[in-house]
């Protein structure tokens, strides 16, 4: 029997190192059998419209994933579906491709932000749902039976809608006359981690006839724009290449959005910032908080039908994007509220910048559960709320914490805010040593 290793299931997706757990034999079989893992599993809802249901697949720049997304093909091509290959991309265009086509099923091959010795897969349905990991764990038996037929049944076709998603992209992005001389002052240098991004933006540039260049950050720019390996995060960092923490950027949007979108729903999840829950009250309008992860984002934006989602870890979700999170959507977006405030980024710190925080911090224990329940009996006291939503929250008068099991790698991962610099030191220092 084919051996699969536990530790690929997610709570997001399936994610390994390559090639001992993620390999083109595993790709293979998650193709033969995906039909009959979606019948199994329920998923497959009824395609009496067409005989053939239909599967896109995407794949980001890694070395290893044109492998695995050829592997993957040929295994689907085993069954009476229709594959539609949308070549490589970034996730954010895959899921435009999946909504263009008007897929049944999507399947990216990526590991986001992990490092190219990894790679893994996300599945999502036609809203964009993520099946997660731990689904497939369940039903993971069915990919491990024997392989008996060969032959091609399902029909292939490549597809390519590069153009389309630059035309949707500058539908957002239209400035006028006004807004472009003040953005022609804006310096800004693009960081592609992953190569996904560089074509986008090699189309757009000449089109927004903005100050923006693919190149290192330096002292000249105004500043730089980061993306990571699959385009579905964008983060920012100052002119000397220091991170601009998300509780900065998400808490920009969201009085953006809300002052020129009218009352709407903001989702974050409980490491972000307490600013933006002030931003939503100033404005009378509605806070909810969501468990990390996208798979959970996404299925809380199109319940709540909310503008805009701030996650911590620099992704950014929109309603105007399938409620889905996009990396150059994002930074779109921050363009446009950066021009109607007139705003430099060094503004947009001094105003949004209001409480004292780190970026995330992982530490490797022994037994997570235990330290998560170690720090809770030493700080409940006095606290003046406590949340289980994602692993455990707990507010004071002038600071706050979240801590909990990264859902992705081994870590307890730990945010931490405070009304000054001195008892955000004081008190992640206190935190560091109940957590070890």
């Amino acid at each position: 029997m084919f051996k699969i290793s536990d530790k690929i299931f997610r709570a997001y997706d399936i994610r390994g190192l390559y090639p001992q757990e993620i390999n083109a034999d595993l790709a293979f079989r998650l193709g033969y059998f995906f039909l009959e893992f979606l019948q199994k599993s329920k998923l497959l809802k009824s395609t009496t419209h067409r005989k053939k249901i239909k599967i896109a697949v995407n794949a980001d720049y890694r070395v290893s994933s044109k492998i695995l997304k050829k592997k993957l093909i040929e295994g689907l091509l085993m069954n009476e579906v229709e594959v539609l290959d949308l070549g490589q991309s970034s996730t954010p265009m895959f899921y435009f491709g999946i909504k263009k086509i008007k897929a049944d099923f999507g399947i990216m091959i990526t590991a986001s932000h992990l490092s190219k010795d990894n790679n893994g897969f996300k599945v999502f349905d036609s809203e964009l749902n993520a099946i997660s990991g731990e689904v497939f764990k369940k039903y993971q038996s069915i990919f491990k039976k024997k392989i008996i037929s060969t032959l091609f049944k399902g029909l292939w076709k490549k597809s390519n809608l590069f153009n389309d998603y630059i035309l949707f992209l500058l539908k957002i992005s239209s400035f006028s006359k006004k807004e472009l001389n003040f953005l022609k002052k804006v310096k800004i240098a693009v960081k592609d981690s992953g190569g996904v991004i560089k074509p986008i933006f090699k189309k757009l540039i000449p089109k927004l006839k903005l100050n923006i260049r693919i190149k290192k950050i330096n002292h000249s720019d105004s500043f730089g724009v980061v993306f990571d390996a699959d385009g579905d995060r964008m983060s920012l960092v100052d002119k000397n290449n220091k991170e601009v923490l998300s509780d900065v950027v998400g808490s920009f949007l969201t009085e953006y959005f809300l002052k020129n979108k009218g009352k709407g729903v903001i989702i974050t999840d409980e490491r972000s910032t307490k600013l933006i829950k002030e931003i939503v009250d100033k404005y009378r309008a509605k806070l909810v908080y969501c468990q990390v992860g996208h798979s959970y984002f996404k299925v809380k934006m199109s319940k709540e039908k909310a503008l805009l989602g701030i996650e911590k870890a620099s992704h950014y979700y929109f309603k105007d994007f399938f409620y889905a999170d996009a990396g150059v959507y994002a930074f779109l977006s921050f363009l446009k509220a950066l021009v109607y405030y007139q705003y430099t980024l060094e503004d947009v710190l001094i105003k949004y910048k209001k409480y004292a925080n780190l970026s995330e911090q992982n530490f490797k224990v022994q037994n997570k559960k235990k330290s998560i329940k170690t720090v809770e009996k030493y700080f409940q006291k006095g606290a003046e709320n406590i949340s289980y939503l994602d692993g455990l929250t707990i507010e004071f008068k002038n600071w706050r914490f979240n801590l909990r099991p990264s859902n992705t790698e081994e870590f307890l991962r730990l945010n931490i805010e405070a009304d000054d610099e001195k008892v955000l030191k004081e008190k992640f220092i206190e935190l560091k040593k109940k957590i070890k």
